[in-house]
């Protein structure tokens, strides 16, 4: 796996209108889950109404799309004033890097959903993750989409000196990505 003029040589170019500029500095990566199925998260993230992209998504089969070149900002932790560390516009400093995993799903009476949908997938969420008391759980992630996410992280950690991982909801404490079951500690320690 190799960068060749900011694209991922193994990654399938889904490219998307809703970027930026040149990256300021390359300091950290941001983790998120795509909270939808692949297929319809790219085709809802090039709609230039959307304003939001990743770098990279990393799909359950541990494929990986690439959105925006690796030398651009991609907006995928706001495009507003927030700060971050001090710091504003914690898109201009790293780059944003997406599992595709649905975040929270539940169960009632009529079946397994997603952001208030039903969804019929639910073979792929492991018991381990269900609260069963509040019929809760969190999408969990495949073996793929981990040795993938790792060997990117440690190909960007070296090609560009990164020294910081965070998830979303580190920066964006309303959000809730990368999910609890996310191995971050271990994906810290390969910086």
């Amino acid at each position: 796996m190799k960068i060749i003029d900011g694209w991922l040589d193994i990654a399938e170019r889904a490219e998307t209108e809703n970027h930026g500029g040149k990256l300021l500095e390359h300091r950290w990566i941001r983790l998120h889950d795509t909270t939808g199925f692949v297929g319809p998260s790219i085709a809802h993230l090039q709609k230039p109404e959307t304003r939001a992209s990743y770098h990279l998504i990393i799909g359950r089969d541990g494929k990986v799309y690439q959105m925006v070149s690796l030398a651009l900002v991609s907006w995928d932790a706001g495009i507003g004033e927030r700060e971050f560390q001090d710091l504003q516009y914690p898109n201009n400093r790293g780059f944003g890097i997406a599992f595709e995993n649905l975040g929270e799903v539940y169960v009632n009476d009529e079946g397994w959903h997603i952001a208030e949908k039903p969804w019929f997938g639910a073979t792929v969420i492991s018991l381990e993750n269900i609260d069963w008391k509040s019929k809760r759980a969190w999408h969990s992630y495949t073996k793929e989409q981990l040795v993938v996410g790792s060997a990117i992280i440690r190909l960007l950690a070296t090609e560009y000196g990164i020294s910081e991982l965070w998830r979303h909801a580190d920066i964006n404490p309303r959000k809730s990505d990368t999910n609890p079951t996310f191995p971050l500690e271990t994906m810290r320690g390969i910086l």
